[in-house]
């Protein structure tokens, strides 16, 4: 008796097991690139996500209940604060991007059939880096300056950034030309230069100083196997390539150490020179914190807190201030927008997180999430850190993804247990 054919959904299921971590590391690869498609396919992982939690499907389970509490906590606390403001229209906005992390427990179902989202996402962010050079040379020989990939500079480089740690984390049966190596995450130094970002720098250094002191011992087992003539050689070879990126980015780096030496000129006294970044930064900054000693615990909501800080900025340049929409350091913004009690929900959700991930996951992922805090940090602390959709949409993916694979790991690992105890 034969047996009979799968039918319809069966077989759908079965192309999708094999289609579905395509479509997860063809959205992390076109992450950089402002071209919409990393959304669309992220709204149809979450759509997925959102139908098999309405149907109260068993997948359900892969959901982390810490996160979600979390980001359910911080995504409701945004929305209360926002309706006791009475401006929900006008902070919609400012109310709306926290949810995203609600948004989040979406995507743990989302990913069902996707055995190992890290493995994708690591294999994506490999092709988005070569991808974000192509396109930051193409930007760079159509004359500009400092290259933002379709977008704001800063935003850019904290995008690469985040691609850049997620191309660290290990990929099993990694292709060919897609091998797992750290080099991958200075290989993002060329685009982030491009884009004049500075407070992104100091992330290599930090990557760097980690990188040796974990593989103090195979380096040195490689160059003593090298030899002398060889390592020179391979010396020379990156020494070859570290010219050819540096004469590729020279004109941008000299001119933002020419204008951070501008910064710091202007910071030891009075100067009659143009207005920097810092001092726009230092400016708002001192109004954010006026606002706050205003309305210290629920804040007075993102859109009437920027005009009350604007009005206040005794600076004779204000016109400069126009279109800013945040105050350039995550903490202030959170504080001025929801208070301090928005402040400790947001902080509450990131500690839960990485605890998660210190606590449950391998060595290798630790320090690769470890650098990810330090670039979260680096980064906050002179921009809008949760202030833009790609931003936190490359955050949210990081952590949905890192918590999603070590929750089907942990599973798949207690099955196996359950199967040898039933045998024995």
């Amino acid at each position: 008796m034969q047996s009979p054919k799968p039918g319809l959904m069966h077989r759908l299921l079965l192309w999708r097991r094999s289609v579905d971590p395509i479509l997860l590391s063809i959205a992390v690869a076109c992450f950089p690139i402002k071209l919409g498609l990393d959304t669309v396919l992220l709204a149809f992982f979450g759509g997925v996500g959102i139908y098999l939690i309405c149907g109260w499907h068993r997948s359900r389970q892969l959901i982390d209940p810490h996160y979600a509490a979390a980001s359910l906590a911080y995504g409701g606390v945004a929305v209360a604060i926002g309706l006791y403001h009475g401006n929900v229209i006008e902070n919609l906005r400012w109310i709306g991007l926290p949810l995203y992390f609600s948004l989040g427990i979406a995507l743990f179902v989302g990913f069902v059939l996707i055995r190992n989202p890290v493995r994708q996402m690591a294999l994506g962010a490999r092709v988005g880096l070569i991808l974000t050079v192509g396109m930051a040379l193409f930007e760079s020989f159509m004359g500009e300056t400092r290259i933002g990939l379709g977008g704001n500079a800063a935003n850019a480089a904290f995008v690469i950034c985040v691609l850049a740690v997620m191309a660290r984390f290990h990929a099993s049966n990694a292709p060919k030309y897609l091998p797992n190596s750290r080099a991958w995450f200075y290989f993002a130094i060329i685009p982030v230069l491009m884009t004049g970002t500075r407070s992104v720098l100091p992330i290599f250094v930090i990557a760097a100083i980690i990188d040796i002191i974990e593989l103090r011992t195979e380096l040195f087992t490689a160059a003593r196997k090298l030899g002398a003539r060889r390592l020179a050689v391979a010396g020379a070879a990156g020494l070859v390539v570290i010219a050819a990126g540096a004469y590729e980015t020279r004109d941008i780096v000299s001119s933002r150490i020419a204008y951070t030496m501008l910064e710091m000129g202007n910071l030891t006294g009075p100067s009659d020179k143009e207005t920097t970044g810092l001092d726009i930064r230092i400016n708002l900054w001192k109004g954010t914190i006026d606002v706050v000693r205003e309305y210290p615990l629920l804040g007075v909501g993102g859109k009437e807190s920027m005009e009350r800080i604007k009005q206040n900025i005794p600076d004779p340049n204000a016109s400069l201030y126009a279109d800013f929409v945040h105050v350039h350091f995550f903490a202030l913004d959170e504080m001025r927008d929801r208070g301090i009690v928005g402040l400790v929900f947001l902080i509450g959700l990131f500690a839960v997180v990485f605890t998660r991930i210190f606590r449950t996951t391998d060595h290798p992922m630790r320090v690769n999430m470890a650098i990810f805090l330090a670039l979260l940090l680096l980064y906050g602390s002179l921009h809008g850190l949760l202030l833009g959709d790609r931003n936190v949409a490359a955050i949210v993916l990081v952590f949905v993804g890192v918590l999603a694979t070590e929750r089907k790991r942990i599973r798949r690992l207690d099955s196996s247990n359950d199967h040898q105890a039933i045998a024995a």
